[in-house]
């Protein structure tokens, strides 16, 4: 359902706030495809109080904010069962140069 709203070329959505949404690692697959489409205009993303665990996480980093396509640069993950697990993920997607992130 994201990627198909969040992909259309007429949608100017650039923030999105999902905290609270009961979401789970189920509901990453979708964001992570849309995030790196050429016609996703997300800069801002807070998927706050959620629970997306390491695995969620792991997808978002590696298979979306590495892309050179995504253009997101604010995430907010606050209460979304992180570990430190999460960890090697984050720092390497940092280190990425194709990550636009700026806040998380």
């Amino acid at each position: 359902m994201c990627k198909e709203a969040l992909t259309i070329k007429h949608c100017k959505l650039t923030s999105l706030h999902l905290s609270m949404c009961f979401l789970s690692y189920d509901s990453i697959p979708s964001l992570v495809e849309a995030l790196p489409n050429k016609d996703c205009k997300l800069t801002s993303l807070s998927l706050n109080w959620n629970h997306i665990g390491k695995e969620g996480v792991a997808m978002l980093f590696k298979d979306a904010l590495s892309s050179k396509s995504c253009i997101l640069t604010e995430l907010s993950l606050q209460h979304c069962s992180l570990s430190d697990l999460c960890m090697p993920s984050l720092c390497m997607t940092l280190r990425d140069e194709d990550c636009a992130l700026k806040k998380l």
